[in-house]
């Protein structure tokens, strides 16, 4: 599992980097881009980058939930369905839960959908 997770985590801080290119060349190129490029494109794997992946949020809160913050530290991968997915564990923290619903998502669905929409092409 965290061979798993270190996946993940890989995938979600490259991606975010590839789109910020691409964003960044689109932009002084003259094609309209908005200023949340890459959240618009990337969505819940922007977020969970941005949570978990480059910096976790127990060192860097930003409006983060206590149990927020001691999740991002704490194993982040589970199997739902057969599938490998972030944030499917329900955690409470100083009487808050919270599932991490906004930052759920699974690597081979994300990347699929994405890949239909042309994101990438």
């Amino acid at each position: 599992m965290a061979l798993v997770e270190m996946h993940f985590h890989w995938y979600a801080i490259s991606v975010c980097s590839y789109v910020d290119l691409v964003g960044f060349l689109a932009k002084n190129s003259g094609y309209p881009v908005p200023t949340d490029y890459d959240q618009t494109v990337l969505g819940v794997v922007w977020t969970w980058r941005n949570k978990v992946a480059a910096h976790f949020a127990l060192v860097h809160p930003r409006q983060d939930s206590a149990a927020a913050q001691a999740q991002s530290v704490m194993p982040q991968i589970g199997v739902v369905n057969g599938r490998f997915q972030t944030q499917p564990f329900w955690i409470r923290t100083a009487g808050v839960s919270t599932k991490g619903k906004e930052l759920q998502w699974e690597l081979t669905t994300f990347y699929a959908s994405v890949g239909r929409a042309g994101a990438f092409s």
